[in-house]
């Protein structure tokens, strides 16, 4: 994740069919950047938060065919739900981008993202997605990074069964 991305203005297939790749690179700076199409297209192990990069046109780029961008991947609905809200946050005072696509895989949203996901509709996107998530199925998992990430561990907490909490 320690990656200096700031001088980087395409990433077009950076993690295409990257099948093992899920590190975190929220951090990464992507103001820059003129191209995300098919970033993590079949990048099937990805699962991060995302939310954070830099996606609009005040840098004067900005590409609007994000297509396959997450074609076969599914985030979980946290990560997908903050991905929606802070790309529509940044949306929310550009122009209209008429027939623009955005494919989010297999992921689903949540209640928490739908006035987001639908700000970025009335911009002009055609999202392409998993749809709603009515049964709470897509929850994250917890992935603990330690100092060598080649030794990440990977832990799930399920809800109690008479509670529904976790």
């Amino acid at each position: 994740g320690d990656w200096d991305t700031g001088a980087v203005r395409n990433m077009l297939s950076m993690f295409s069919r990257a099948t093992s790749f899920n590190h975190p690179i929220g951090g990464w700076e992507t103001q820059g950047v003129e191209s995300f199409e098919n970033m993590f297209g079949g990048a099937t192990s990805f699962n991060q938060n995302i939310g954070s990069w830099t996606i609009n046109a005040t840098s004067g780029y900005i590409d609007t065919n994000y297509n396959s961008v997450f074609e076969g991947v599914k985030l979980c609905i946290e990560n997908y739900d903050s991905i929606v809200i802070g790309w529509a946050l940044q949306l929310e005072h550009e122009g209209i981008f008429e027939d623009s696509y955005f494919n989010g895989g297999l992921s689903k949203y949540s209640d928490a993202s739908l006035e987001a996901r639908n700000l970025i509709t009335i911009k002009g996107f055609i999202i392409v997605d998993g749809g709603l998530d009515v049964d709470g199925s897509n929850a994250c998992d917890v992935v603990l990074f330690l100092e060598d990430e080649s030794n990440a561990k990977l832990l799930s907490f399920y809800p109690n069964p008479t509670t529904e909490n976790i």
